[in-house]
């Protein structure tokens, strides 16, 4: 072979060749290469933590996985000090290797697919994350959505509730769920408010020294108890108008404080996108959750508008053996999506039939004292128009003729007792057939 049958490298960009000793980049997807001064004219980019040209990088679907590259035995990284890996640590660090395909694993499912895959893997303990862009507005249609959902999660965590303590007794319960707010910041309208929704068969207590409100950090943590393990859960929500220092700084203080030999389990909107890694504080954001053992379970766009997609929330836990599988939900939810994770934990969850609390008694009797006592006094009301007068009376009648003295409670309940029963939808069809 003689030096003319060498061929040279061309530049995608300029068309020139790459002469010996010139600086060089490649795409690492299709091996495309450009001189290094050409860089800015050719629209290289680090997508998946990888050098890519701009049409690999389009047709490419951005995906978190800081350990990807520790496993690739497609590049050189021997002797790359820069990383905080050796490339033989794989081999006694096995955790590292279940993280990466935790990551891998991670899909965007729809809604009607969860059924089949709750049955497929063994998991145990469920959790849902949804950042809800305020109560008032979106909670009805996520509590008809969530009921639409085949699966029954375990916890559901919400963040940006715009919701305090007292304002959630009454007008924002989930049925078969055990709820904790955290207070708001006071000075905000929106932005602001945590919440998790408990399967009421579990044992949970509020752990109040893990629960903060701040302008940099907000979080709210339950222990959940099953015997001698412990589930240590929370959501949090880190407002992008915050502080990025202190944010890590009381978080890593807060992580400091997770009760010993308990599984943990974080779910948040960190507004950190972990896409952008090239940045400094995505970096010291990974420095803190992966410093104490904490892995991420979420590789995927959380949240998208128009121009761009970006991977803010997640869920971390230091249990990563133990996590089946992890995702997004899709058709659900506005610009955040829903993010989920199954665990085996191998509780003794069992489920408690729904109790049915009677509180009125609508009896033949009742009814015909009720409508003695409205009768004349009704006539008074209607002339006058007073709909709150109406309203009053009506209310401290049927109070006064069906209330009972004492509550009822009972085990019959729309499950296994329905009052649209088998025998009523056949006489209905029969009907429709006559």
């Amino acid at each position: 072979m003689t030096i003319t049958d060498i061929k040279k490298e061309v530049c995608d960009c300029c068309k020139g060749y790459i002469l010996i000793g010139q600086r060089y980049m490649i795409c690492e997807k299709c091996n495309k290469i450009v001189h290094k001064k050409c860089n800015k004219k050719s629209n290289f980019s680090i997508h998946n933590s990888k050098q890519m040209c701009p049409n690999c990088a389009l047709s490419t679907v951005k995906k978190y996985n800081p350990f990807e590259e520790f496993f690739d035995t497609q590049g050189n990284t021997d002797n790359d000090s820069e990383h905080f890996y050796n490339r033989e640590l794989h081999n006694e660090i096995p955790i590292l290797q279940m993280a990466n395909n935790t990551l891998n694993k991670c899909k965007t499912y729809p809604s009607s697919s969860l059924k089949n895959l709750a049955m497929e893997f063994p998991g145990d303990f469920t959790t849902l994350f949804y950042n809800i862009d305020g109560n008032k507005s979106n909670f009805d249609t996520f509590l008809a959505e969530l009921s639409a959902l085949p699966v029954k999660f375990t916890v559901v965590g919400l963040a940006e509730t715009n919701t305090g303590k007292n304002e959630t007794a009454d007008l924002f319960r989930i049925n078969g769920y055990k709820s904790f707010y955290n207070e708001k910041l006071h000075d905000k309208k929106k932005g602001t408010g945590v919440a998790l929704y408990v399967n009421e068969a579990l044992n949970a207590t509020e752990n109040e020294k893990l629960s903060l409100v701040s302008p940099d950090i907000e979080s709210l943590f339950v222990t959940v108890n099953d015997g001698e393990k412990k589930i240590n859960i929370g959501s949090i929500y880190r407002s992008p108008n915050g502080d990025e220092e202190k944010f890590l700084e009381e978080l890593l203080s807060l992580v400091e404080q997770f009760p010993a030999n308990a599984t943990s389990i974080i779910m948040g909107d960190f507004n950190f996108d972990l896409f952008n890694r090239i940045q400094s504080m995505i970096g010291k954001f990974e420095d803190v959750f992966l410093s104490q053992g904490l892995f991420p379970l979420i590789s995927l766009a959380t949240h998208k508008t128009n121009n761009s997609s970006s991977c803010i929330d997640n869920i971390l836990t230091n249990s990563i053996e133990k996590c089946c599988l992890s995702g997004i939900i899709d058709n659900i939810g506005t610009h955040h999506s829903p993010i989920f994770s199954l665990f085996d934990l191998n509780l003794g969850i069992k489920e408690k039939p729904p109790l049915q609390i009677q509180e009125y008694s609508y009896s033949a009797k009742n009814i015909e004292a009720l409508a003695q006592e409205l009768n004349p006094e009704l006539i008074e009301v209607y002339k006058s128009l007073d709909f709150e007068s109406f309203f009053r009376l009506f209310k401290d009648a049927v109070d006064q003729c069906c209330k009972l003295s004492k509550p009822k409670y009972s085990k019959r309940n729309p499950i296994n007792n329905p009052w649209i029963t088998d025998g009523i939808i056949d006489a209905i069809q029969h009907k429709n057939d006559l």
